[in-house]
C-alpha cells in the first residue's frame, strides 16, 4: 500500500496521519509512506500533482 499525505494538511491533520501509520505497524501492513510538503488540496496542484504521480508511478514499477 502506498500513503501519500501532506505535512501541510489541515483536512486530515499530520498527528491522525501518524496514528494511522502506527496502527498499519502494529497490524504488520506493509506500507510505504510519502510526505509531500503541500496540504490536502494543493497536493491536486501543480507542482504536487506531479510529484504525488512520479510517487505513484515509482511505487506500481516495484509492485511488478
Amino acid at each position: 500500500m502506498l500513503m501519500l499525505s501532506g505535512r501541510y494538511d489541515l483536512t486530515f491533520p499530520a498527528h491522525l496521519t501518524r496514528q494511522g501509520h502506527d496502527e498499519f505497524e502494529r497490524w504488520s501492513v506493509p506500507v510505504r509512506k510519502e510526505w509531500l510538503s503541500c496540504g490536502h488540496y494543493t497536493m491536486g496542484k501543480f507542482p504536487f500533482h506531479v510529484i504525488a504521480g512520479l510517487k505513484i508511478r515509482s511505487f506500481l514499477i516495484q509492485q511488478r
